[in-house]
């Protein structure tokens, strides 16, 4: 399953992909996270490996990821697998004005054919 997300965030591109590479700041959006872990370098630097720590309704779970190209504030690829499931987000950042176009390019692959709606995946606004 593929799907692209764009938005229009009304910040400047260096402190956009500054932001979003913060690992005091993840928590912001991503529901449940309680830690980040490395595995490998850094988290958020080019060819790292961390996990993720999520809690939801008292279970932990943790949730693989990898840069697999850190070029930023221009783009940056990461990659995360949990139970089965594989999940690319290609991000790119584009300046416009004092503005940022953000784009998240998404590739779901599944272990098991999966018949899951991809409203499922993309939150409508």
């Amino acid at each position: 399953m593929k799907y692209k997300v764009t938005k229009r965030i009304a910040c400047p591109r260096n402190i956009v992909s500054r932001l979003f590479s913060d690992r005091e700041c993840m928590h912001e959006w991503e529901q449940g996270l309680v830690a980040i872990d490395d595995v490998r370098g850094h988290l958020f630097e080019n060819d790292s490996q961390g996990e993720l720590v999520f809690s939801f309704n008292g279970e932990r779970q943790i949730m693989k990821v990898r840069v697999t190209n850190y070029d930023l504030p221009t783009t940056i690829t990461l990659v995360y697998e949990l139970g089965g499931v594989y999940n690319e987000c290609i991000n790119s950042f584009i300046e416009e004005k004092d503005e940022t176009i953000w784009t998240m390019d998404v590739t779901f692959v599944f272990n098991e054919d999966a018949t899951i709606p991809e409203d499922v995946f993309v939150k409508k606004n």
